[in-house]
């Protein structure tokens, strides 16, 4: 499935009224993740990613639930990093360049600060010799 189909149908779902499986959407969208072919797929289901994860975290938050959100906050903190690095992979390495790209993606997007510590990594790395995309 396609990103755009998969936010529509979620879309839908969410009109319905039906219940909130945040965990089995989560599953969904990286299963998608793994198989978009182009940034703008990626940066899609970031964004649909990042609404599902909001709603849990206001749903724990307004609930008072201060542990579950803690350990939740920090698996979603993971789960973003691995999206990063498995979109920046190339040939089992991290390249530089798309880091820098996508990093910047997800700034302009508004889901990434600019001191996030792999915006910092990709920084540093543009500036230094590095191997690209085109020789991998």
């Amino acid at each position: 499935m396609r990103a755009r189909e998969l936010c529509e149908r979620m879309l839908a779902q969410a009109e319905t009224g039906a219940a909130f499986d945040w965990n089995g959407l989560r599953r969904q969208i990286a299963d998608e993740f793994e198989q978009a072919e182009t940034s703008e797929d990626r940066g899609v289901l970031l964004g649909l990613w990042t609404a599902v994860m909001d709603e849990v975290e206001r749903r724990l938050r307004d609930g008072g639930q201060t542990d579950p959100l803690a350990e939740f906050c920090g698996a979603r903190d993971k789960d973003y990093k691995i999206f990063i690095v498995q979109e920046s992979l190339v040939c089992g390495n991290i390249c530089a360049e798309t880091l820098y790209a996508v990093t910047q993606r997800e700034i302009v997007a508004g889901r990434m600060k600019p001191h996030h510590g792999l915006r910092q990594l990709a920084v540093m790395q543009i500036a230094t010799p590095h191997g690209t995309r085109a020789q991998a």
